[in-house]
Formats: structure tokens, sequence, C-alpha cells
């Protein structure tokens, strides 16, 4: 927290390192939270110190815009250029995104969430259909009475999908609206389960922009779909026809009631697969939670002791150490 802690010294000792303290000037602070790309699970970096000897992995920050491939190839042209020797075969250097290996481990996770979450708005969208076809079939005599009237075809369908456009722009707001609740809810939660903070801070756990344009195109599809449905029934017929005779049957055309039993058929079928997904997970959780150690674990906690090597150098005096601390 010292503004003038800039070109300071301190002297600083690895752990694992026989050698004594050395002094070190700081030249930079880094910023809170601050997790090592090679050790996020021991939680923010204390101190980074200069490397000294040679280290297959580096830490790099890319300029915007710069494709990974020009960068890798440019850094093994520099390489190339002031090494000495060069391991035989060296395909050169290879750039991984930090942000990817941040999140390798909950990766596949997230796209079994994603695939359920599909199959549910599946599900969810031949609801809507089916719950549009019923009310279409209610207003056919006012369709045909709008036609009958001098209405277009164009009219109809811009009716239609405007009723449909409203509907999905309502629950659009209402499902970012939930999803920001639950992310400012869920975010602690989840970083106790991983074990590692978020990088950046919790107020950096946002809806993704890129994820409100997904959201807002499928709606967008899915009012376009819903609205065509109805449009394409009240085509099959004449409107004068259907206006005389006066008909408020629920059973409507044979292409209705094919359409509106496929519809139901999907709806089955997306439901069983998703049930037997949610069954095979439960199931494979139980398994996990109930397999046998071959120790009893109640009570039982995990410890890992750092030694400093210049105190301990040799297995002899580890084993010492262990044999006085346990006795």
């Amino acid at each position: 927290s010292d503004p003038q802690i800039i070109d300071r010294s301190v002297r600083a000792a690895l752990a694992a390192s026989a050698a004594p303290p050395q002094p070190y000037r700081i030249v930079g602070v880094l910023p809170p939270r601050f997790h090592f790309v090679r050790d996020y699970h021991r939680g923010p970096t204390e101190m980074v110190l200069p490397l000294r000897t040679a280290a297959r992995t580096y830490m790099v920050r890319l300029r915007e815009g710069v494709p990974l491939a020009d960068a890798a190839r440019r850094i093994a042209q520099a390489t190339r250029a002031v090494a000495t020797t060069a391991p035989p075969g060296w395909t050169g250097a290879h750039l991984e995104s930090v942000h990817a290996t941040y999140v390798a481990t909950v990766r596949p996770i997230l796209r079994m969430v994603m695939a359920a979450a599909a199959t549910a708005l599946l599900i969810v969208c031949v609801n809507v259909a089916v719950l549009v076809l019923l009310r279409t079939q209610r207003r056919q005599q006012e369709l045909n009475v709008r036609i009958s009237l001098g209405a277009g075809r164009r009219h109809i369908f811009r009716l239609l999908l405007t009723e449909s456009a409203l509907l999905c722009a309502v629950a659009l707001g209402i499902a970012l609206a939930l999803t920001w609740l639950i992310l400012q809810a869920a975010t602690p939660y989840v970083e106790t389960q991983l074990g590692r903070a978020v990088p950046g801070g919790r107020e950096t756990v946002v809806i993704d922009s890129f994820v409100v344009v997904l959201s807002a195109g499928a709606a967008m599809v899915i009012a376009l779909c819903t609205s065509c449905l109805p449009w394409l029934l009240s085509r099959s017929g004449t409107g004068a026809s259907r206006t005389s005779t006066g008909s408020r049957t629920a059973t409507g055309s044979r292409t209705t009631r094919h359409l509106r039993s496929a519809l139901v058929a999907a709806e089955i079928a997306g439901t069983l697969a998703l049930l037997v997904a949610c069954g095979l997970m439960i199931r494979t959780v139980s398994n996990l939670a109930g397999t046998d150690l071959g120790i009893r674990a109640e009570g039982l906690l995990r410890a890992r002791i750092a030694l400093p090597q210049r105190s301990y150098p040799d297995t002899a005096a580890v084993t010492a150490f262990y044999e006085a601390w346990t006795a």
C-alpha cells in the first residue's frame, strides 16, 4: 500500500532453494487478486521474482488484435536469432491463453449445462408452438374476417410476428434479469467449490455481450418460427368459406392435427432425452460420492508443509523433522 515502494530493495529467498536470501529491487506492484498462470490453486501470488534461469513457460501480454499464430512465429524467429543452440526438432513457441487454462477444468461441465439448457429451450419452444397453434384455431374466424375485409397476407404475418416478438422480448428481459441475479448470488459459491478467486474480482462476473446477442438472436428466431406456423395455416384455406361456417371446433384440419401431433412427439422425445441425461448424471454423482476410499475419511484433513531446503538439505533431515513432529 506504500506508493513509494517502487525502486526499494527487499531480501527474499525461495523456500525450495538452499541459497541465502538475496536483495531484489521492486519494479512494479501486481493488481489485487493476481494469479500466477501455473499455480492457480495456491491463491493470490504475493511475490514474483525475476527469472534467472531458462524456463519452459513464460507469460507474455499481446497487443489487442494480434493473432496468436503471428505472435508465436515472431517469438520463434527472435528466439532462433539470439539462441546459441536449439534442441533438435524444436517446433517453435506455442502460445496458450491464460483464460483457456483457467477454465479448462470447468469447460466440459459448462458444455453439458449448455446442452441441457438447449434441450430445455427446445421443449419450451415446442410448448409455445403448440399453444400458438391452439390459439390460432381459436382466432381462425378473426383472421378470416380480416382477410375478407381486405387484409393481405403480409398484414396477417405482421400482426402475428408483432405478437410473437413482444412475447419473446418480455421473456428475454426477464431471463436476463434472472441470470444477472443468479450470477451475483452464485459467484461466491462457485469460487468456494473451485478453490479459486475470480480473476479481476467478483465485479467482473457479468453477462457477456456475446451471450446477450446470442440470446436476442435466438429470441428473434423463435418469434419468427412461432409466427410463421399460424400464417402458413391461414394461407391453406379460403377466408369466405371458413367465415360462413362459423366453426369453432378444436380439431382443425388434417394438416393442423398432424403438425400438432409432430410437435407433441418432438416435445416428448426431448423431455425423455433430458430426463435420461439427468438420471445418468445423478447416478454418476451418487457413485462418486459412495466410492470406497479404503480408509475412514471422517475427521481427516490434508495439510501441506513446505520445508526450506537450506535448513533441510537432505532426506535424513526431512525424515527427522517429521518424526519429531509426529512424536
